[in-house]
């Protein structure tokens, strides 16, 4: 692993545990608020930095082991790709019928990012910001 890499991971992890404190006191729709305001959508993005961002964002994510996973890795990517590699990206909350179950994942340019693609088919997408 170089070091820019282990940097990401370090920060990732940062992130994750920054996100969960912060939804866990302010909520879900601060840190929407939060994410609308600090991550603009770019002009540019660099590849290296959104590949070594999002393999740094899935090994720190398996550390994680908190309350709405899903929720908090999202936003962790969505704000350390804004911040890290200049990319725009959405956040998507899905939900299914029976049983009722809800998730989210992130999409940059309509492709799931942090998330099987097939696994998210089943979810009928609620919000998309």
């Amino acid at each position: 692993m170089t070091l820019r890499k282990l940097w990401y991971f370090i920060l990732a992890l940062g992130h994750i545990l920054c996100i969960d404190v912060v939804m866990r006191h302010r909520g879900v729709v601060y840190l929407k608020d939060v994410k609308r305001r600090l991550c603009p959508a770019p002009s540019f993005y660099s590849i290296a930095r959104f590949n070594d961002v999002c393999s740094a964002m899935a090994r720190a994510s398996r550390l994680y082991k908190g309350k709405s996973p899903c929720l908090v890795h999202s936003f962790a990517t969505a704000f350390m790709l804004a911040k890290y590699a200049g990319a725009a990206t959405h956040i998507v909350l899905g939900v299914t019928r029976l049983p009722i179950r809800g998730h989210a994942w992130v999409e940059f340019n309509s492709a799931v990012l942090n998330e099987d693609p097939d696994l998210v088919r089943i979810y009928a997408v609620v919000d998309r910001f």
